[in-house]
Protein backbone atom coordinates (compact mmCIF):
# COMPACT_ATOMS: atom_id res chain seq x y z
CA UNK A 1 0.00 0.00 0.00
CA UNK A 2 0.88 3.48 0.00
CA UNK A 3 -0.07 6.33 2.42
CA UNK A 4 -0.33 10.08 1.65
CA UNK A 5 0.20 12.78 4.16
CA UNK A 6 0.43 16.66 3.62
CA UNK A 7 1.95 18.55 6.93
CA UNK A 8 0.81 21.98 7.50
CA UNK A 9 3.58 24.73 7.70
CA UNK A 10 3.25 25.97 11.08
CA UNK A 11 2.09 29.81 11.00
CA UNK A 12 0.31 32.24 13.04
CA UNK A 13 -2.96 33.42 11.96
CA UNK A 14 -1.66 36.93 13.92
CA UNK A 15 1.65 37.21 12.32
CA UNK A 16 3.62 37.58 15.47
CA UNK A 17 6.14 35.21 14.37
CA UNK A 18 9.73 35.88 12.12
CA UNK A 19 11.81 34.60 10.13
CA UNK A 20 15.28 35.31 9.17
CA UNK A 21 16.35 35.09 5.81
CA UNK A 22 20.01 35.73 5.13
CA UNK A 23 18.92 37.33 1.63
CA UNK A 24 16.28 40.10 3.20
CA UNK A 25 16.38 39.66 6.88
CA UNK A 26 13.90 39.57 9.39
CA UNK A 27 10.40 38.65 7.95
CA UNK A 28 6.98 38.06 8.77
CA UNK A 29 5.33 35.34 7.42
CA UNK A 30 1.76 34.91 5.81
CA UNK A 31 2.19 39.31 5.57
CA UNK A 32 5.31 40.44 3.95
CA UNK A 33 6.92 37.20 3.26
CA UNK A 34 5.75 33.57 1.95
CA UNK A 35 5.36 30.21 4.19
CA UNK A 36 7.74 30.04 7.20
CA UNK A 37 9.04 27.24 4.84
CA UNK A 38 8.20 25.88 1.77
CA UNK A 39 5.15 23.32 1.77
CA UNK A 40 5.84 19.77 1.48
CA UNK A 41 3.50 17.45 -0.87
CA UNK A 42 5.68 14.99 -1.81
CA UNK A 43 4.94 12.78 1.27
CA UNK A 44 4.37 9.68 -0.34
CA UNK A 45 5.22 6.64 1.98
CA UNK A 46 5.09 3.26 0.55
CA UNK A 47 4.39 0.30 2.58
CA UNK A 48 5.27 -3.61 2.05
CA UNK A 49 5.07 -6.81 4.02
CA UNK A 50 5.33 -10.31 3.63
CA UNK A 51 4.47 -13.77 5.23
CA UNK A 52 5.93 -17.51 3.83
CA UNK A 53 5.93 -20.48 5.41
CA UNK A 54 8.16 -22.75 4.24
CA UNK A 55 7.34 -25.82 5.64
CA UNK A 56 4.19 -28.15 5.10
CA UNK A 57 3.83 -28.57 8.71
CA UNK A 58 3.55 -24.33 9.26
CA UNK A 59 5.98 -24.24 12.21
CA UNK A 60 8.13 -22.01 10.41
CA UNK A 61 7.29 -18.62 9.07
CA UNK A 62 9.58 -15.91 7.13
CA UNK A 63 8.33 -12.50 7.99
CA UNK A 64 9.25 -9.06 6.13
CA UNK A 65 8.15 -5.58 5.95
CA UNK A 66 9.18 -2.02 4.30
CA UNK A 67 7.78 1.13 5.13
CA UNK A 68 7.99 4.98 4.51
CA UNK A 69 7.26 7.11 7.60
CA UNK A 70 7.16 11.15 7.49
CA UNK A 71 7.71 12.69 10.81
CA UNK A 72 5.44 15.77 12.18
CA UNK A 73 8.04 18.57 12.85
CA UNK A 74 7.08 19.25 16.50
CA UNK A 75 5.40 22.93 17.56
CA UNK A 76 8.36 23.42 19.67
CA UNK A 77 11.12 22.52 18.22
CA UNK A 78 10.39 26.23 16.17
CA UNK A 79 9.35 28.16 19.23
CA UNK A 80 10.37 26.70 22.90
CA UNK A 81 14.22 26.04 22.10
CA UNK A 82 15.44 27.07 25.84
CA UNK A 83 19.16 26.77 26.58
CA UNK A 84 20.72 26.55 23.34
CA UNK A 85 24.42 27.17 24.20
CA UNK A 86 25.55 29.57 22.05
CA UNK A 87 22.91 32.32 22.76
CA UNK A 88 20.70 32.51 19.81
CA UNK A 89 16.91 33.26 20.30
CA UNK A 90 14.57 30.75 21.53
CA UNK A 91 12.55 30.29 18.86
CA UNK A 92 10.58 32.13 16.02
CA UNK A 93 8.18 33.41 18.35
CA UNK A 94 11.09 35.39 20.50
CA UNK A 95 13.52 36.94 17.14
CA UNK A 96 14.73 39.94 17.86
CA UNK A 97 12.58 41.54 14.96
CA UNK A 98 9.27 42.03 13.20
CA UNK A 99 6.44 44.39 14.82
CA UNK A 100 6.90 42.66 18.17
CA UNK A 101 10.58 42.27 18.52
CA UNK A 102 12.17 40.09 21.98
CA UNK A 103 15.06 40.91 23.22
CA UNK A 104 17.00 39.27 26.82
CA UNK A 105 17.40 41.67 29.10
CA UNK A 106 19.35 40.92 32.78
CA UNK A 107 20.09 42.97 36.03
CA UNK A 108 21.73 42.64 39.05
CA UNK A 109 21.11 43.24 42.46
CA UNK A 110 17.66 44.71 41.83
CA UNK A 111 15.23 45.88 44.50
CA UNK A 112 12.26 44.75 43.93
CA UNK A 113 9.56 47.75 44.00
CA UNK A 114 6.12 48.73 43.29
CA UNK A 115 5.65 50.81 40.07
CA UNK A 116 9.53 51.18 39.49
CA UNK A 117 10.42 49.00 36.24
CA UNK A 118 12.49 46.13 37.04
CA UNK A 119 15.03 47.17 34.03
CA UNK A 120 15.00 50.48 34.97
CA UNK A 121 15.88 52.25 31.66
CA UNK A 122 17.89 49.88 30.58
CA UNK A 123 17.70 48.99 26.48
CA UNK A 124 18.50 45.82 25.09
CA UNK A 125 22.07 46.31 22.98
CA UNK A 126 23.62 44.33 20.39
CA UNK A 127 24.77 42.03 19.26
CA UNK A 128 21.61 39.83 19.01
CA UNK A 129 20.76 36.24 18.72
CA UNK A 130 18.28 34.67 16.14
CA UNK A 131 16.42 31.75 15.24
CA UNK A 132 16.05 31.24 12.11
CA UNK A 133 14.07 28.36 9.62
CA UNK A 134 15.48 27.37 6.76
CA UNK A 135 13.52 27.94 3.22
CA UNK A 136 14.93 24.07 1.87
CA UNK A 137 13.26 22.48 5.04
CA UNK A 138 11.30 19.82 4.21
CA UNK A 139 9.58 16.86 6.27
CA UNK A 140 11.64 14.18 7.42
CA UNK A 141 11.45 10.85 6.60
CA UNK A 142 12.49 7.46 7.77
CA UNK A 143 12.73 3.93 5.91
CA UNK A 144 12.06 1.35 8.78
CA UNK A 145 12.47 -2.86 7.28
CA UNK A 146 12.95 -5.87 9.25
CA UNK A 147 12.96 -9.71 8.35
CA UNK A 148 12.26 -12.21 10.97
CA UNK A 149 11.75 -16.10 10.97
CA UNK A 150 9.78 -17.56 13.88
CA UNK A 151 9.83 -21.40 14.66
CA UNK A 152 7.49 -23.20 16.83
CA UNK A 153 9.28 -26.03 18.93
CA UNK A 154 6.13 -27.13 21.10
CA UNK A 155 2.60 -26.71 21.51
CA UNK A 156 3.64 -24.04 24.46
CA UNK A 157 7.51 -22.64 22.96
CA UNK A 158 8.62 -20.15 20.39
CA UNK A 159 11.51 -18.55 18.63
CA UNK A 160 11.82 -15.75 16.72
CA UNK A 161 14.94 -14.04 15.53
CA UNK A 162 15.35 -11.38 13.11
CA UNK A 163 16.76 -8.20 11.64
CA UNK A 164 15.25 -4.51 12.20
CA UNK A 165 16.73 -1.44 10.85
CA UNK A 166 15.52 2.19 9.92
CA UNK A 167 17.65 4.82 8.04
CA UNK A 168 16.78 8.18 8.74
CA UNK A 169 16.95 11.43 6.30
CA UNK A 170 16.65 14.86 5.67
CA UNK A 171 16.66 15.36 9.96
CA UNK A 172 16.06 18.47 11.58
CA UNK A 173 19.37 20.08 13.11
CA UNK A 174 20.05 23.46 14.10
CA UNK A 175 23.46 25.06 12.37
CA UNK A 176 24.65 28.25 13.39
CA UNK A 177 24.92 29.93 9.85
CA UNK A 178 26.82 32.68 11.85
CA UNK A 179 29.43 31.07 13.32
CA UNK A 180 32.62 32.80 13.94
CA UNK A 181 35.37 31.83 11.69
CA UNK A 182 38.60 31.77 13.37
CA UNK A 183 41.71 32.75 11.21
CA UNK A 184 45.16 33.84 13.12
CA UNK A 185 43.74 34.12 15.99
CA UNK A 186 41.21 36.31 15.53
CA UNK A 187 37.13 35.88 14.71
CA UNK A 188 34.84 37.45 12.33
CA UNK A 189 31.04 36.07 11.79
CA UNK A 190 30.21 35.32 7.66
CA UNK A 191 27.32 38.07 8.14
CA UNK A 192 28.85 40.74 10.21
CA UNK A 193 29.20 43.56 7.28
CA UNK A 194 25.74 42.58 6.33
CA UNK A 195 24.07 42.30 9.33
CA UNK A 196 26.26 43.93 12.62
CA UNK A 197 24.09 43.83 15.21
CA UNK A 198 23.81 40.27 14.78
CA UNK A 199 25.27 37.29 16.37
CA UNK A 200 24.31 33.83 16.87
CA UNK A 201 21.88 32.76 13.74
CA UNK A 202 20.45 29.28 14.77
CA UNK A 203 18.92 28.23 11.44
CA UNK A 204 16.50 24.84 11.89
CA UNK A 205 17.20 22.62 8.61
CA UNK A 206 16.63 18.76 7.60
CA UNK A 207 20.38 18.06 6.61
CA UNK A 208 21.38 15.43 8.47
CA UNK A 209 20.67 11.39 8.62
CA UNK A 210 20.79 8.66 11.09
CA UNK A 211 20.72 4.33 10.81
CA UNK A 212 19.86 1.69 13.00
CA UNK A 213 20.75 -1.71 13.05
CA UNK A 214 19.41 -4.99 15.04
CA UNK A 215 20.04 -8.30 16.22
CA UNK A 216 16.85 -8.90 17.67
CA UNK A 217 16.11 -12.30 19.23
CA UNK A 218 12.85 -13.59 21.64
CA UNK A 219 11.87 -17.13 23.22
CA UNK A 220 8.52 -17.14 24.54
CA UNK A 221 6.90 -19.76 26.85
CA UNK A 222 3.10 -20.16 27.06
CA UNK A 223 1.24 -21.75 30.11
CA UNK A 224 3.36 -24.82 30.37
CA UNK A 225 2.75 -26.85 33.88
CA UNK A 226 2.53 -23.14 35.52
CA UNK A 227 5.50 -21.89 34.01
CA UNK A 228 5.47 -19.24 31.46
CA UNK A 229 7.80 -16.31 30.24
CA UNK A 230 9.71 -14.57 27.52
CA UNK A 231 13.29 -13.81 26.97
CA UNK A 232 14.05 -11.34 24.84
CA UNK A 233 17.79 -10.19 23.69
CA UNK A 234 18.77 -7.31 21.52
CA UNK A 235 22.12 -6.32 19.81
CA UNK A 236 21.66 -3.02 18.01
CA UNK A 237 23.47 -0.03 17.09
CA UNK A 238 22.57 3.76 16.30
CA UNK A 239 24.52 6.62 14.39
CA UNK A 240 23.46 9.91 14.02
CA UNK A 241 24.52 13.73 13.46
CA UNK A 242 22.48 14.78 16.36
CA UNK A 243 19.99 13.08 18.73
CA UNK A 244 18.76 16.28 20.30
CA UNK A 245 17.64 19.23 18.06
CA UNK A 246 16.14 21.50 20.35
CA UNK A 247 18.72 22.82 22.61
CA UNK A 248 21.79 21.95 21.24
CA UNK A 249 24.40 22.72 18.02
CA UNK A 250 27.07 21.08 16.53
CA UNK A 251 30.78 21.33 17.90
CA UNK A 252 31.25 23.14 14.40
CA UNK A 253 27.95 24.14 12.39
CA UNK A 254 30.24 23.78 9.05
CA UNK A 255 30.69 20.31 9.52
CA UNK A 256 28.27 18.23 10.51
CA UNK A 257 30.49 15.16 9.10
CA UNK A 258 32.33 15.54 12.40
CA UNK A 259 29.07 15.34 14.46
CA UNK A 260 28.61 11.72 13.25
CA UNK A 261 28.88 9.79 15.90
CA UNK A 262 26.87 7.28 18.43
CA UNK A 263 23.39 8.28 19.47
CA UNK A 264 22.81 9.72 22.53
CA UNK A 265 20.66 6.85 22.86
CA UNK A 266 22.35 3.81 21.48
CA UNK A 267 22.66 1.01 23.56
CA UNK A 268 24.46 -2.21 22.49
CA UNK A 269 23.41 -4.92 24.47
CA UNK A 270 19.52 -5.06 26.09
CA UNK A 271 18.77 -7.97 28.03
CA UNK A 272 14.86 -8.21 29.05
CA UNK A 273 13.00 -11.55 30.70
CA UNK A 274 9.63 -12.62 32.62
CA UNK A 275 8.83 -14.90 34.41
CA UNK A 276 5.81 -16.43 35.99
CA UNK A 277 4.68 -19.18 38.25
CA UNK A 278 1.81 -20.59 39.49
CA UNK A 279 2.49 -22.61 42.76
CA UNK A 280 0.64 -25.95 42.38
CA UNK A 281 -1.44 -26.93 45.76
CA UNK A 282 0.43 -29.68 47.44
CA UNK A 283 -3.09 -30.37 49.77
CA UNK A 284 -6.33 -30.22 50.29
CA UNK A 285 -6.11 -28.39 53.06
CA UNK A 286 -7.00 -24.63 53.93
CA UNK A 287 -7.52 -23.69 50.61
CA UNK A 288 -7.89 -20.18 51.28
CA UNK A 289 -4.48 -20.54 52.63
CA UNK A 290 -2.90 -23.04 50.61
CA UNK A 291 -4.15 -21.93 46.68
CA UNK A 292 -4.32 -19.36 44.64
CA UNK A 293 0.14 -18.33 44.91
CA UNK A 294 2.01 -16.93 41.77
CA UNK A 295 5.46 -15.74 42.07
CA UNK A 296 7.05 -13.50 39.48
CA UNK A 297 10.40 -11.69 38.50
CA UNK A 298 11.44 -9.29 35.99
CA UNK A 299 14.96 -8.55 34.94
CA UNK A 300 16.21 -6.00 32.71
CA UNK A 301 20.31 -5.64 31.90
CA UNK A 302 21.28 -3.42 29.34
CA UNK A 303 25.35 -1.54 28.79
CA UNK A 304 25.76 1.74 28.99
CA UNK A 305 24.69 4.47 26.85
CA UNK A 306 27.25 7.49 25.31
CA UNK A 307 27.87 10.97 26.77
CA UNK A 308 30.08 13.72 24.95
CA UNK A 309 32.89 15.05 26.36
CA UNK A 310 32.88 18.93 26.24
CA UNK A 311 35.78 21.32 27.01
CA UNK A 312 33.46 23.66 29.00
CA UNK A 313 35.39 26.60 27.83
CA UNK A 314 35.10 28.66 24.52
CA UNK A 315 38.73 26.81 23.36
CA UNK A 316 38.10 27.33 19.50
CA UNK A 317 37.26 30.87 19.76
CA UNK A 318 33.22 30.52 18.00
CA UNK A 319 31.62 31.23 21.29
CA UNK A 320 29.47 27.94 20.42
CA UNK A 321 30.50 26.45 24.07
CA UNK A 322 30.21 23.19 22.24
CA UNK A 323 33.95 22.69 22.43
CA UNK A 324 35.30 18.74 22.98
CA UNK A 325 38.75 18.02 23.74
CA UNK A 326 41.26 15.72 23.05
CA UNK A 327 42.12 12.37 24.12
CA UNK A 328 45.90 11.44 24.84
CA UNK A 329 45.46 7.96 26.57
CA UNK A 330 43.72 5.73 28.07
CA UNK A 331 40.73 6.49 29.71
CA UNK A 332 39.79 3.37 31.57
CA UNK A 333 43.88 2.73 32.78
CA UNK A 334 44.66 4.02 36.08
CA UNK A 335 41.35 5.19 37.23
CA UNK A 336 41.99 6.56 40.68
CA UNK A 337 40.23 5.75 43.95
CA UNK A 338 38.00 8.26 45.56
CA UNK A 339 38.23 9.07 49.73
CA UNK A 340 35.90 10.88 51.82
CA UNK A 341 33.38 11.01 49.10
CA UNK A 342 30.30 8.57 48.22
CA UNK A 343 31.45 9.39 44.13
CA UNK A 344 33.01 7.21 42.09
CA UNK A 345 35.97 8.29 39.78
CA UNK A 346 34.27 6.37 36.35
CA UNK A 347 37.32 7.23 34.15
CA UNK A 348 41.11 8.69 34.19
CA UNK A 349 40.54 12.25 33.05
CA UNK A 350 44.46 12.16 33.34
CA UNK A 351 43.76 10.84 29.50
CA UNK A 352 42.41 13.89 28.06
CA UNK A 353 43.80 17.18 27.64
CA UNK A 354 42.04 20.82 26.74
CA UNK A 355 42.76 21.57 23.28
CA UNK A 356 44.91 24.15 21.02
CA UNK A 357 43.75 27.37 21.08
CA UNK A 358 41.18 27.60 17.68
CA UNK A 359 41.05 24.22 17.35
CA UNK A 360 37.66 21.82 18.42
CA UNK A 361 39.53 18.96 20.31
CA UNK A 362 40.09 15.31 18.50
CA UNK A 363 37.77 13.43 20.18
CA UNK A 364 34.72 12.45 18.59
CA UNK A 365 31.27 12.94 19.73
CA UNK A 366 29.58 10.13 22.01
CA UNK A 367 32.88 7.97 21.86
CA UNK A 368 32.86 6.60 25.66
CA UNK A 369 30.18 4.85 27.43
CA UNK A 370 28.36 5.08 30.83
CA UNK A 371 27.57 2.46 33.62
CA UNK A 372 25.21 -0.14 32.54
CA UNK A 373 22.08 -0.82 34.08
CA UNK A 374 20.83 -3.50 35.84
CA UNK A 375 17.52 -4.40 37.54
CA UNK A 376 15.67 -7.52 39.24
CA UNK A 377 11.72 -7.58 40.05
CA UNK A 378 10.09 -9.78 42.43
CA UNK A 379 7.04 -10.04 43.42
CA UNK A 380 4.34 -12.55 45.06
CA UNK A 381 0.48 -12.74 44.13
CA UNK A 382 -1.97 -14.17 46.38
CA UNK A 383 -5.44 -14.62 45.18
CA UNK A 384 -8.41 -15.26 47.32
CA UNK A 385 -12.08 -16.07 46.31
CA UNK A 386 -14.49 -14.81 48.82
CA UNK A 387 -17.60 -15.12 47.06
CA UNK A 388 -18.71 -16.28 43.29
CA UNK A 389 -18.43 -12.68 42.58
CA UNK A 390 -15.91 -11.31 44.54
CA UNK A 391 -11.65 -12.06 45.42
CA UNK A 392 -9.11 -10.34 46.39
CA UNK A 393 -5.74 -10.29 45.09
CA UNK A 394 -2.55 -9.24 47.94
CA UNK A 395 0.50 -8.96 46.04
CA UNK A 396 4.54 -8.10 47.72
CA UNK A 397 6.30 -6.42 45.01
CA UNK A 398 9.89 -5.77 45.71
CA UNK A 399 12.01 -3.73 43.21
CA UNK A 400 16.23 -3.87 42.44
CA UNK A 401 15.91 -7.10 44.94
CA UNK A 402 19.70 -7.20 44.47
CA UNK A 403 19.84 -3.79 45.18
CA UNK A 404 22.26 -2.94 42.83
CA UNK A 405 23.44 0.51 42.42
CA UNK A 406 22.48 1.89 39.04
CA UNK A 407 24.60 5.07 38.18
CA UNK A 408 23.66 7.49 36.22
CA UNK A 409 26.21 8.62 33.58
CA UNK A 410 29.44 10.78 34.49
CA UNK A 411 30.33 14.55 34.78
CA UNK A 412 31.22 14.76 31.04
CA UNK A 413 32.71 18.66 31.36
CA UNK A 414 36.37 19.11 31.62
CA UNK A 415 36.24 22.16 33.19
CA UNK A 416 34.42 21.24 35.94
CA UNK A 417 36.02 20.01 39.86
CA UNK A 418 33.66 16.59 39.11
CA UNK A 419 34.89 15.84 35.90
CA UNK A 420 34.66 11.87 35.10
CA UNK A 421 33.01 11.20 38.42
CA UNK A 422 30.04 9.08 39.35
CA UNK A 423 27.78 11.28 41.63
CA UNK A 424 24.19 10.35 41.20
CA UNK A 425 21.86 7.08 40.14
CA UNK A 426 20.12 6.71 36.93
CA UNK A 427 16.49 8.14 38.60
CA UNK A 428 17.46 9.68 41.99
CA UNK A 429 19.41 12.71 40.75
CA UNK A 430 21.23 13.74 44.41
CA UNK A 431 19.04 11.89 46.47
CA UNK A 432 17.95 7.63 45.54
CA UNK A 433 13.93 7.65 45.00
CA UNK A 434 11.26 5.08 43.85
CA UNK A 435 11.87 4.52 40.63
CA UNK A 436 12.50 1.65 38.04
CA UNK A 437 16.36 0.59 39.33
CA UNK A 438 16.45 3.15 42.62
CA UNK A 439 17.41 1.16 45.64
CA UNK A 440 15.87 -2.20 46.52
CA UNK A 441 12.14 -1.27 47.65
CA UNK A 442 9.17 -2.69 48.44
CA UNK A 443 5.66 -2.02 48.24
CA UNK A 444 2.17 -3.73 49.47
CA UNK A 445 -0.86 -4.04 47.52
CA UNK A 446 -4.81 -5.77 47.92
CA UNK A 447 -6.65 -5.65 45.22
CA UNK A 448 -10.35 -6.42 44.87
CA UNK A 449 -12.04 -7.88 41.66
CA UNK A 450 -15.87 -7.60 41.70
Amino acid sequence: GVRYTYQGVLHDDKNSITNFVPSQGFVTPGKDFGPLYRKDWNNFAPRLGFAWTPTKDSKTVLRGSFGTFFDVPALNFFTANTGVPNGGAAGVNANPGGASPVYSLSVRNVTIQSGVPIFGTASPTPPFGVFAVSQDFTTPYVFNFNVNVQHQFSRTTLLQVGYVGSLGHKLAVLRDINQPVVTNGVAVRPYAAQYPQLATINEAESATNSNYHSMQLQLRQSFWKGLSGTFNYTFSHAIDNTSDVRNTVPTNSYSLANERGNSTFDIRHIVTSFVSYEVPTFTSHAPLLTKGWQVNSLFTFHTGSPFNILAGTNVSGTGENRDRVDLIGDPYASVPVLTGTTAVQYFNKAAFARPAAGTFGNLGRNVLYGPGFGSMDFSVFKKTPITERISTEFRVEIFNLLNRTNWANPNATFSSASFGQLTSTRNGGSAPGLGFGEPRNAQLALKVIF
